[in-house]
Parts: C-alpha cells; structure tokens; sequence
C-alpha cells in the first residue's frame, strides 16, 4: 500500500512537473497573442496532467514511462529495502512544515485585515468576501475599480483555484517547481483579472493609479486562501502596468486562443496518460 502510495505521488509529479515547465514556457507568448485571460487558463495543464497520471492501472499497457522510470524504480528500491517507511515519514514532516508555514501567513494577513490594514482582497474559500481599503487616498472611481477587480476573481472562483494551489504546495513540497508555479499562476490570475475589468469600464488611467496606491498599502507575503490584490514586488507592478498600456488582442484571436488551450486541456491529459504506457519494470 505505501509503495503504491509513493508511486502514485511520484506519477503525479512527474507529469505535473512537465506540464508546469510547458505553461512555464508558454505563457508570456500565449498573453501577447491571446491576451492575459487565455494564458491563465494555461494553469489548468498540471493538475490535468497529474490526474491524467492516475488513471486506473488496469487501464495501462505497462508500468510506467521514460520520465517516471527512475522515480518509480527508486521506489520500488526503498520498498525492497525497507527505507520506506522513513521516506513517508519524511514526506509527513516536510507537508506539515509547509502547512505550517502558509497557515502562519494566513492567520497574520487576516489579524491585519480586522485591524483595517488589510486588502484589497478576496479572502475565504466555501463563502469568499471582499475586504476593501478605507484609505481616504483612493477616490470614490478607485473604489469601485478595486470592488469590480475583486468581484471578478470570486466570479472566476479564484479563491478556490487558490485553495488548491496551496494544497499542492503541501503535498509537493519537495519539488521547487510547484512553488515557482503558484508564484506565477497567482500573477496571472491577477493580469486576467485586471484585464477584465479595464475591458469592463474603460479606465486605464484610474485603474493604473489605484495599482500603484494598493501597492504602497501592501505589506508581507500574499496569503494562501485569499487573492490580494497588488502582487508582492517591483516586478509583478511593472508588469501589470505595462499589461495595462498594451493594446488587447481582437475578439477572433482570443476566440482561437480559447479553442486551442480548451483542446489542449484533454490532449495532456491523454498524453500524461499515454507517456507511463512506455517501459516496464520487474517487481521487487
């Protein structure tokens, strides 16, 4: 049971690890062509692939794949030599050190938040609600541009995507990947976003002002479980700003960005799935 438990953690990482390099990639090229909100969607592939990993085994024609080779065959060593038990403890400690630490993030950016320095954000998972800045520095129009920014992440159900997000950062801890893919996904989540609500109002101008007094209001480490609205950093500001100056891509070349990335989604999965059905091994 536990070496089946590893393996499939290790199936999962290996596919998801690969589709994380592959939107690691494509996502600039995919937000100048087809704009931010399709280039975010790209972030659906890992989980995918991961979960295309775990199709049922009587489904495979063989073990496992070139990628998942070593890892799987490692495994299968520990097991033979009786080291499992300590790598699944050492996989338990690592999770709840992480765990831990996203917890202690949470809990301080939600004491700030009651104390009236927190947001703007969307903070909560089942029932998300809106924590919105009373600094007398935003105009009444800044207002409403953050309340429709935050409205547009709990309509996208971000808080959610976050959610699981931080979940992988748990279970993966050990692969650096995942922690450089939710830095980026959480970026792209807020590009989409800000595109969404300058295609929805037209105010560029007021919306980029409203970017850069979030920014100064901004303190510590994004939370897990909630979508603050300036991204930690000079660079994320720079790059959502210059987002904000570029031209959108027309209807019809977001419309094909839409069907390629949608068609892609069941093509990695298949293809995660297909990639274990190559070699075999022999069992210890």
């Amino acid at each position: 049971m536990a070496t089946e438990a590893l393996e499939a953690l290790l199936r999962m990482t290996a596919a998801g690890s690969l589709a994380i390099a592959m939107v690691l990639g494509l996502r600039g090229p995919a937000r100048r062509w087809f704009g931010p909100e399709v280039a975010y969607r790209l972030w659906a592939w890992p989980p995918l692939a991961g979960l295309g990993a775990l199709l049922p085994s009587h489904l495979r024609t063989a073990d496992a794949g070139p990628v998942e080779a070593p890892f799987i065959a490692l495994a299968r060593v520990a097991d033979a030599v009786g080291v499992l038990p300590w790598l699944g403890a050492l996989w338990l400690a690592g999770a709840l050190v992480v765990l831990a630490k996203l917890a202690a993030v949470q809990v301080m950016f939600v004491r700030r938040a009651r104390q009236g320095c927190g947001g703007p954000a969307v903070v909560g998972v089942i029932a998300p609600r809106l924590i919105l800045p009373a600094d007398p520095r935003f105009s009444a129009e800044e207002h409403a541009l953050i309340r429709a920014h935050e409205l547009e992440h709990i309509r996208r159900n971000d808080p959610r995507g976050n959610a699981l997000a931080a979940l992988a950062q748990v279970a993966f801890w050990f692969n650096p990947l995942v922690a450089v893919a939710v830095e980026a996904l959480r970026l792209d989540q807020e590009l989409a976003c800000d595109t969404a609500v300058v295609r929805a109002h037209a105010c560029r101008r007021a919306y980029a002002g409203a970017l850069l007094k979030a920014q100064i209001l901004a303190q510590g480490r994004a939370p897990p479980l909630a979508c603050p609205w300036p991204a930690a950093g000079t660079h994320p500001l720079k790059l959502r700003l210059a987002e904000l100056a570029r031209r959108a891509p027309s209807g019809p070349r977001q419309a094909l960005g839409e069907v390629m990335i949608g068609g892609a989604w069941t093509a990695l999965s298949l293809a995660a799935w297909t990639v274990t059905c190559v070699a075999t091994f022999p069992k210890f």
